[in-house]
């Protein structure tokens, strides 16, 4: 369980949407019956930016560092849609990786249900994320195939998405701008690794 919880964690389009997008979203644990969830697990909050086909999603409040603390501390994902790739900077238990690899496939499939989220109209998709059921609620309404973390593809931006059944990442707030934002891409602070090589670190890490 616990280490599906940190893929869950970790596993939390393009050029043609004229306007800048600004959206928070908040990352939490789904509770079950009978699951414990540990102590040091908090809701984590990120703020979302989007504009001329770059993207960035960045954890504004989250866990307080420890050495038992297997979530995120800091969390820095910045993809470049027109590309097809990110740069993700992130910290968990005391351990800093630098992540750069291409957007991966989903293989999403569009439903037909509809949901209200936020007062926006949203459609339902399903997906995988490596062996890890996915299933996203986008909005057409943004002309952006974007959503938080690495999630994309859709033709719409993703206000819902629920990994594994275990995490949910949802949108709180949007607002959208003509102002035009600067999309920097972070510096790197440790040698940069692909997804698969980070992955394999931290399961060895909470063995």
């Amino acid at each position: 369980m616990k280490k599906i919880l940190i893929l869950c964690l970790l596993l939390f389009a393009f050029p043609g949407f004229s306007q800048s997008l600004k959206a928070t979203y908040t990352a939490g644990v789904i509770i079950k019956p009978n699951v414990e969830v540990p102590s040091w697990f908090i809701p984590r909050i990120y703020s979302y930016e989007f504009c001329d086909g770059k993207s960035i999603t960045t954890m504004i409040s989250g866990p307080v560092p420890g050495p038992n603390v297997q979530s995120p501390t800091e969390d820095i994902f910045y993809k470049d849609l027109s590309a097809g790739s990110y740069h993700w900077e992130i910290t968990i238990g005391g351990d800093s990786y630098s992540v750069r690899d291409k957007l991966p496939d989903f293989k999403w499939k569009i439903l037909p249900e509809t949901e209200a989220l936020n007062g926006y109209k949203c459609n339902k998709a399903t997906g995988m994320a490596g062996t890890m059921p996915i299933t996203a609620w986008f909005c057409r309404e943004f002309n952006v195939q974007d959503g938080p973390n690495r999630y994309c593809g859709l033709p719409g931006l993703i206000l819902k998405i629920n990994i594994n059944d275990n995490t949910e990442i949802v949108a709180t707030g949007i607002e959208t701008s003509n102002k035009v934002i600067s999309i920097i891409e972070p510096a790197a602070k440790s040698p940069i690794i692909s997804f698969q090589d980070m992955e394999q670190l931290v399961n060895e890490g909470i063995k």
